[in-house]
């Protein structure tokens, strides 16, 4: 081979290798660079997943914000709701009130206690409430029944009555309805009105009544945890008067003062438009009482109740759910009631005008707006049971709605004025003393501690129904007699 022929084939060789060398290195720098390619994709991909993920980071924070301011503001909502907050709030603006009215007193209270106070209704409440607990608790404790019992020793010592044994809280023995009632024949309005006046004294016995008598001693009861209290009758036809004690009981307050102030606890319940413990517990001691009588011979035709301010509240409740025949004095209205067997055919409501405890009603002249400030839906009524007599003059009902539109209508300074009228309405209406005088009836016993209500006579022409039966009031012959004594100016009912 020639020189040049060899050369020729080593520089076609080495062309050939680098030719491969450069295809070789292009093809590495081709790799490379897809290598960084995709690295850079990674990367780029790798961004927008952090991106992604600051946003939703984002997003939950502001979601978490969001829920949590949203949860403090509900918070704040339903705190603002409770009641007491509400109650504690507005005493605060009460004291700004204050703190900016400083310099006129009057206008001061007058913010503090507008009309229809929204506070006096909780005060009420809380309190009737609190009544209910604790009446729930002592009734039919051991406690009761010792303290109840305690306070019967010094009555049994000075008027002959039994022992106060509270086991009759525990029966549940339903008392019969009567049947076929002769209401032509039932005790008189003076009777009846005489039995619940006896309850003012520790010891009076009404002209014409006798006691009831269970082992040679007057049957009689006292709840010291509720503030009822009764006495048994007998009449001179046989016929059994069951007489409930007002509040106060007059001078039995002397010897047992603890069931005064338990009847002024369930005047608080009564006031709230609620069944007082009072009211239950007398329901209880019917039961005993109508035991004892039908033992006896006397049916439920033939037993009555009755009973003057809170004890015609009590017979009121008594009569309603066993449908037993009688008188209340004085009495407010009391709840409707699902349980009720009584139509209230057989029972009056008898009243003064003018009179602002039993004008505490629905039903009555003067009483309705008396009423109105408990919450609407209370109750569905608050009405008299049975058939309503007002005696007296009608125009003391007009002086009435005067003096409770001060009330309802009024600033504080007016509602105070209100509770003094209403406390002289009090003692110049609501005693049994005026209803005697109204009526034309003798009361044949008397308390000392009513010594200065005998100044009160009658507030109208007397009606004279004193010696009249329950039928004469309630049966279809008394409209003609009713109508000529509204004619008269003397009743109305």
């Amino acid at each position: 081979m020639s020189f040049f022929s060899s050369l020729r084939h080593s520089a076609t060789d080495a062309v050939k290798n680098a030719t491969d060398k450069i295809h070789e290195t292009e093809n590495k720098a081709s790799g490379f660079v897809g290598n960084l390619e995709d690295k850079l994709s990674g990367a780029s991909k790798l961004k927008d997943i952090g991106s992604k993920i600051e946003n939703e980071v984002s997003d939950t924070k502001k979601g978490i914000s969001d829920a949590i301011e949203n949860k403090i503001s509900d918070t704040k909502e339903r705190i603002s709701d409770i009641p007491v907050v509400k109650d504690i709030n507005k005493a605060y603006h009460i004291a700004l009130d204050i703190k900016d009215a400083t310099k006129s007193p009057v206008s001061a209270l007058n913010k503090i206690l507008p009309k229809n106070s929204e506070l006096f209704s909780k005060i009420v409440d809380y309190t009737a409430g609190g009544v209910t607990d604790a009446q729930n608790k002592l009734n039919n404790s051991r406690v009761n029944k010792v303290f109840s019992f305690l306070a019967s020793i010094e009555k049994s010592k000075l008027a002959g009555t039994t022992y106060s044994n509270l086991n009759y809280l525990n029966d549940q023995v339903a008392i019969k309805a009567p049947v076929d009632q002769d209401l032509s024949k039932t005790p008189t309005v003076s009777q009846l009105l005489n039995a619940a006046n006896a309850e003012f004294t520790i010891d009076g016995t009404p002209k014409g009544l006798t006691p009831f008598l269970v082992n040679g001693k007057q049957l009689y009861t006292v709840d010291d945890a509720t503030g009822m209290s009764s006495r048994v009758w007998l009449t001179g036809d046989n016929q059994v008067i069951i007489s409930y004690q007002s509040t106060s009981g007059g001078d039995n307050m002397s010897i047992n003062p603890v069931a005064g102030v338990a009847g002024m606890a369930s005047n608080a319940q009564i006031f709230n438009q609620d069944v007082s413990g009072a009211q239950k517990s007398a329901l209880k001691w019917a039961n005993k009482v109508v035991q004892e009588a039908e033992a006896r011979g006397i049916d439920t035709n033939n037993i009555f109740v009755t009973g003057h301010s809170l004890g015609g509240i009590e017979a009121s409740y008594v009569a309603q759910q066993t449908g037993l025949g009688g008188i209340a004095f004085s009495a407010t209205g009391i709840p409707s009631s699902s349980t009720a067997k009584g139509d209230g055919s057989n029972f009056l409501s008898i009243m003064a005008y003018g009179d602002p405890i039993a004008s505490y009603a629905s039903d009555t002249n003067g009483g309705a707006s008396y009423v109105s400030w408990k919450d609407e839906g209370a109750s569905s009524s608050l009405n008299h049971y049975g058939k309503v007599i007002q005696v007296g003059s009608e125009s003391d009902n007009e002086a009435l709605r005067k003096t409770v539109a001060g009330w309802t209508d009024g600033t504080f300074i007016d509602q105070m004025k209100t509770v003094g009228d209403v406390f002289k309405d009090f003692v110049k209406f609501h005693t049994p003393i005026t209803l005697a005088s109204d009526l034309g009836v003798t009361l044949t016993t008397k308390a000392n501690s009513n010594g200065l209500m005998t100044l009160n006579g009658a507030n109208g022409t007397p009606a004279n129904i004193g010696g009249d039966t329950i039928g004469q009031l309630t049966g279809s012959h008394s409209d003609a007699m009713v109508a000529q004594l509204l004619k008269n100016n003397s009743l109305a009912a």
